[in-house]
């Protein structure tokens, strides 16, 4: 489900469709320090043997408040 997500809408929406399509993102996440990007857990590390770790999708925005990108960390 979250690679449909990614893949099919996120680019090209702007911050009050994501807002409104994920509901409100977190505020334990701010990865520049500056909160220019939307974040949201998406539970624990997919892939790995021990699953510690959460995952966290990341949106960021243009000057325009539109999606340019978007990445998956883990903390």
């Amino acid at each position: 489900m979250l690679d449909d997500l990614i893949e099919k809408h996120l680019i090209g929406k702007n911050k009050d469709e994501i807002i409104s399509s994920l509901g409100d993102p977190s505020t334990k996440m701010d990865p520049d320090g500056e909160g220019r990007a939307l974040s949201y857990p998406t539970g624990f590390e997919r892939g790995s043997y021990m699953r510690i770790d959460s995952e966290w999708l990341l949106i960021y925005f243009d000057s325009s408040e539109i999606v340019k990108s978007y990445k998956i960390i883990t903390d």
